[in-house]
């Protein structure tokens, strides 16, 4: 049986890739289980406009001088980790050939028994890399859609093409999204559909498996900040938490202005791999992300995460994991050690559990 899984995997975003691996590895896991030979690639779709994203700017008129002038500081530092980013794909990650021209779809994914899509925020029609690719139109290939997210804030639909959006969804035997949230915009146009909630790959594989593929960038002792788009309050609460506990921030993201002119240790060389290392290793970790509250959760770090309350995506792994607590507003005045997640590994295995037995059913061509 061959598997193939689309997803967000080419982005240079920490989180997305390492739900790319993570979900890969288990499902080779899963697959080891069956009497013939079984292999899962991942669908190598690579589209122009995502490309473009997290290319680095470039001085081609007065709109972009500003961003290119502040970019050229750290210029080396964020071409090793685009560096860092394709290695990841090229080692970590088995891909088909690369294209980006959605037409293609069909043509590559007819090597394939069973057509997965997700995780990742794929089915979020807001982000700028979203194109229907990701729904997998004109396969005729057994299609399940594996922990999707349509993203954390509400979507009007009156706004996007429904009907092509409803006749694809049509198209998949099961459906399974990551969160609560992305189930009530899912039932809005698809009332009839049985989605099932799933947990984001990342906690399909213990901390002791992404250790082995962790780097060993390790600065010292250190509050480990991950805002994927800080604001002034967000730079303000890690300024607090580092007077009160006398640490360096170390950051690593390189988003916004805010990101240029914070005074924290710039770790903008970090790839996938420094990624997790520099949440193992934190005294403390500070973000806004869903991911960077995931991996917080899996290596039982000291973690806040910032408004994560307002987040629907970040929202049910708060609740799930019992860390209202951990959760943290704007405004906050005084910088305290979080208190920690009460035994997070049952509610994980839980999960798991739950996982195993879906895509195992799906497995059953």
């Amino acid at each position: 049986m061959k598997v193939g899984t689309i997803t967000f995997h080419g982005s240079h975003n920490y989180g997305s890739m390492l739900q790319a691996y993570a979900l890969q590895k288990y499902i080779h896991e899963l697959l080891k289980d069956h009497d013939e030979p079984c292999e899962n690639l991942i669908i190598n779709y690579r589209s122009e406009v995502q490309k473009r994203i997290y290319k680095a700017p470039k001085q081609t008129d007065l709109k972009n001088l500003l961003k290119w002038l502040l970019y050229l500081p750290y210029r080396k530092q964020l071409k090793i980790q685009e560096e860092k980013f394709e290695a990841f794909i090229t080692d970590h990650l088995s891909v088909t050939e690369e294209f980006s021209s959605g037409t293609r779809l069909p043509e590559i994914a007819s090597a394939f028994d069973l057509l997965i899509a997700g995780s990742d925020q794929i089915w979020n029609v807001r982000a700028r890399d979203f194109d229907f690719t990701y729904l997998l139109p004109g396969c005729s290939s057994k299609k399940i859609s594996y922990a999707v997210s349509l993203g954390p804030l509400s979507i009007d639909w009156k706004q996007y093409n429904t009907a092509e959006l409803v006749n694809l969804l049509k198209s998949f035997s099961t459906i399974s999204v990551r969160e609560k949230k992305s189930l009530e915009m899912l039932q809005e146009i698809f009332s009839d559909n049985q989605a099932e909630l799933m947990p984001d790959p990342v906690f399909l594989l213990p901390a002791e498996k992404w250790r082995k593929i962790q780097s060993d960038m390790y600065p010292g002792k250190y509050i480990f900040f991950y805002c994927l788009e800080p604001t002034p309050e967000h730079i303000r609460i890690a300024k607090m938490f580092s007077r009160t506990l006398n640490l360096p921030v170390v950051s690593t993201a390189y988003r916004n202005k805010y990101d240029y002119f914070n005074p924290f240790i710039k770790q903008y060389d970090a790839g996938p791999c420094d990624f997790l290392s520099l949440v193992d290793h934190a005294s403390l970790v500070l973000t806004s992300s869903f991911h960077g509250t995931a991996f917080s959760i899996i290596y039982n770090k000291p973690f806040y995460v910032m408004n994560g309350m307002e987040d629907g995506r970040i929202r049910d792994v708060i609740y799930k994991f019992h860390a209202e607590k951990n959760s943290i507003s704007s405004g906050l005045k005084k910088a305290a050690m979080p208190p920690p997640i009460r035994n997070p590994i049952p509610v994980i295995e839980k999960e798991r559990i739950c996982a195993k037995a879906f895509l195992k059913n799906a497995f059953i061509i």
